[in-house]
């Protein structure tokens, strides 16, 4: 007994092996979604909210409308689930929606793998898994993922895949059969080619009367059934003038599209290519009419299974053959992939029947495995080709698209959407949409004005990260930085103050203790928000921070000679005035504060290390936790003052070590004393922390002057400071740095300025 003709598997152990299928395919998608998805709707989106959420939202929704064609479709359970999403979310978030659908879809390939594993024998649970795991978990149909109203796809396979199990095989008039009844007509109402399926249905009872040379009342009942809702699908087509010239004009554009489509995987040399999936399923098809074929039912499900993916391929055919450059949309892969894995399984049925004894019965087992590990190289050829044409410049462009729509909810001004390039379809059709008072309650966050957007975004713009040419010249390296000393108070603590504040509540007064950066920040979110601050800062702070603290309108105090010294004076403070006590360090900072590292790694999905400087942590540990929430593979990596030394010297010894303060430059980073709470996230997840000398910061503000014509103040050039410390461990490397702040007192950089000259 070879392994393949294994025992049946017991029912735990599948459902085991499935779970674990489905949390694959499904953290796969989810991983697309974080890397690449937008939380501006896509294209027929738009449409979608003019011709579907407006009536429902101004309160004249009708049936009409939900079974109204969206271009040749009628996607009456998309239009069911999103109105049922936005309705539980309050909001049209389109990020939220390819979630949901992520779950769908992974959903559908479990019961695909079920289905699979039942016809085949209950036998091999892992192997179909494996098997199926490459078409679901690699990102070649990324559009449908990414584009959160198609939904629609994965609700044609799942109708699709019932009207399979239950017309094809349940017996007539049994609860199966009404249920893929049901799932027939509901299919309809999925997608155009919704009716497939049901025809495919059709197909295998042909099959069965020319095998028996008979049919039974039941096959004759289902095959008029599903001449009925062929029918019927016939009577809803819908025709679009724009769609037309996409279509086949002629009998050899047909079949040239159709076996481009059924070659696929492969995409090169593909004229004959569609031999390769089809020649196991014709050979099944041989095994199947011979009286004696023991797996009748198994080959049943397979061909029709293959015959459904065929059907669909020729629709794409018929409807796409003039789309594109003769390359498959990605949208349509997901259903290009049907016709390949049936051929798959049918190799592996076949293999039973290539097992009779010697050495191709050692052979036998190995087939399936070596067909089906072309086919996944092919799958990764595909896989990267989308990733390089659709998804990175897509992403790209609706990072501008973001933008562009953020400084128009900011601004008012209309020339921002129209200027290429921008929101896509058509900005005059978004514009009406975002001006209709009706819609504009349940639009998308990044569709909200200022005032209604969640912080830090109410007063606040996404700072932009650059690549500058000459600073990748002078490092050797793929160099971007994040510049948040564009922020209005000139550095990153601005949106941890934000979101702190706007989660505070009603309080007396405020007070903090700072070297700057964060008593600005506390300054700012104070006159917003209407409460009197109070800021303690040691002797000898810098003077141009001082002098734009008081001129946010806060009460300076200064005491001590370090900022351990102010901060105890503030505690004091906070208590006798019964203030409220705003924390260098607190989850709020840092949620408000990762936002900053959720742009750059939305950005650079593929930066391979971030260099973050090291204050008293917040930025750090908000960099750790925009990385694990997107599941980016970069490398963070703390950077320190050699004169401030406590992160460093705590981070090599797995404790909390605290160590004098002497930098004259980095004041931002002069901690004298680490948080417990940012050494536990540290000590957990950064890679490695490195030291730089003021001297070596020096050269980084010079650098970053020179190559960039930005002022970056001390702990702002510190990431700068280690990326060329660190120059030939990140040569050729894409890399991040995060500029905190350009708050640099005028002598100061003047004197850096004139010595690094």
């Amino acid at each position: 007994m070879t392994s393949l003709d294994r025992k049946t598997d017991p029912p735990k152990i599948f459902i085991a092996w499935l779970t674990a299928f489905f949390l694959v395919v499904l953290g796969a998608k989810l991983w697309v979604v974080q890397l690449f998805g937008s939380p501006l709707p896509l294209w027929d989106q738009w449409y979608e909210a003019e011709t579907f959420f407006r009536p429902w939202m101004e309160g004249h929704l009708t049936w009409n409308d939900f079974f109204a064609p969206d271009n040749e479709h009628r996607i009456f359970f998309t239009r069911l689930l999103d109105m049922g999403v936005i309705t539980l979310n309050e909001r049209w978030e389109p990020l939220l929606q390819m979630s949901v659908n992520a779950f769908i879809h992974a959903a559908f390939v479990c019961a695909l793998a079920f289905c699979l594993w039942d016809f085949l024998g209950r036998k091999n649970g892992w192997l179909v898994c494996f098997l199926l795991a490459p078409f679901y978990a690699l990102p070649y149909a990324a559009e449908n993922t990414i584009w959160a109203i198609n939904s629609q796809q994965y609700f044609m396979s799942l109708c699709a895949l019932a009207v399979i199990v239950g017309l094809g095989f349940g017996k007539c008039g049994s609860t199966r059969w009404w249920l893929g009844l049901a799932a027939a007509f509901a299919g309809l109402f999925t997608m155009a080619s919704g009716f497939l399926a049901a025809a495919a249905v059709g197909g295998l009872i042909l099959l069965r009367l020319i095998k028996n040379r008979r049919i039974e009342k039941g096959n004759i009942l289902t095959f008029v059934t599903c001449l009925v809702v062929i029918a019927l699908a016939a009577s809803l087509n819908v025709s679009m003038p724009g769609d037309i010239p996409l279509r086949a004009h002629t009998p050899g554009q047909f079949f040239s599209a159709f076996a481009h489509n059924l070659a696929w995987p492969f995409i090169a040399n593909s004229n004959f290519m569609w031999l390769v999936p089809l020649l196991p399923l014709a050979a099944l098809l041989g095994f199947y009419f011979r009286k004696n074929f023991a797996e009748s039912r198994a080959a049943e499900f397979l061909l029709v299974l293959g015959l459904w993916g065929a059907l669909q391929s020729a629709a794409i055919a018929f409807g796409r053959a003039n789309y594109g450059d003769g390359f498959p949309a990605s949208r349509y892969m997901d259903v290009l992939n049907i016709f390949v894995i049936a051929g798959i399984f049918a190799v592996l049925l076949l293999q039973q029947k290539l097992s009779s004894g010697g050495i191709a019965k050692q052979l036998a087992p190995l087939l399936p495995l070596v067909f089906a590990g072309v086919m996944f190289f092919q799958l990764g050829k595909i896989s990267q080709l989308v990733a390089e044409q659709l998804l990175m410049p897509t992403r790209m462009m609706n990072l501008v698209a973001e933008e562009r729509m953020e400084t128009f909810m900011t601004t008012g001004d209309e020339k921002e959407l129209f200027a290429p390039p921008t929101v896509r379809p058509d900005p005059k059709v978004i514009l009406g949409i975002l001006q209709n008072k009706e819609l504009r309650p349940i639009m998308p966050g990044v569709c909200q004005p200022p005032d209604k957007r969640p912080p830090p975004y109410r007063l606040m713009l996404p700072t932009p990260q650059y690549r500058w040419p000459l600073l990748c010249e002078q490092l050797g390296a793929d160099v971007w930085l994040k510049h948040e000393n564009h922020t209005p108070v000139g550095a990153f603590k601005l949106r941890g103050g934000l979101v702190y504040f706007d989660q505070l509540g009603k309080v007396p007064g405020v007070i903090a203790a700072t070297r700057g950066n964060h008593g600005q920040s506390v300054a700012y979110c104070a006159r917003e928000y209407g409460v009197p601050a109070t800021i303690v800062v040691p002797h000898g702070n810098s003077v141009e921070k001082n002098a734009a603290m008081r001129a946010l309108g806060a009460r300076l105090v200064e005491h001590g000679d370090d900022f351990q010294a102010a901060f105890e004076h503030a505690q004091s403070l906070a208590e006798r005035e019964r203030l409220h006590l705003v924390p260098s360090f607190d989850r709020r900072l840092v949620a408000g504060v990762g936002t900053a590292s959720v742009e750059l790694l939305r950005a650079l999905p593929d930066v391979q290390t971030l260099y973050v400087p090291i204050g008293l942590g917040s930025g750090i540990c908000a960099a750790i936790a925009a990385r694990n929430a997107l599941a980016s593979r970069a490398e963070i990596v703390g950077v320190v003052s050699a004169h401030a030394r406590a992160y460093a010297v705590s981070f090599a010894e797995r404790r909390p070590v605290a160590e004098p303060v002497s930098t004259r430059l980095a004041d931002g980073m002069a901690v004298r004393k680490p948080d417990g709470g940012a050494l536990e996230v540290i000590w957990r997840y950064v890679d490695r922390v490195v030291e730089v000398s003021d001297a070596e910061v020096a050269q980084a503000i010079a650098l970053i002057f020179q190559a960039t014509h930005n002022v970056a103040e001390g702990a702002g050039a510190a990431g700068v400071a280690a990326l060329q410390k660190e120059r030939s461990r990140i040569a050729g490397r894409k890399v991040a740095a995060m500029l905190t702040g350009g708050n640099i007192d005028r002598p100061l950089f003047a004197e850096v300025l004139a010595h690094e000259r």
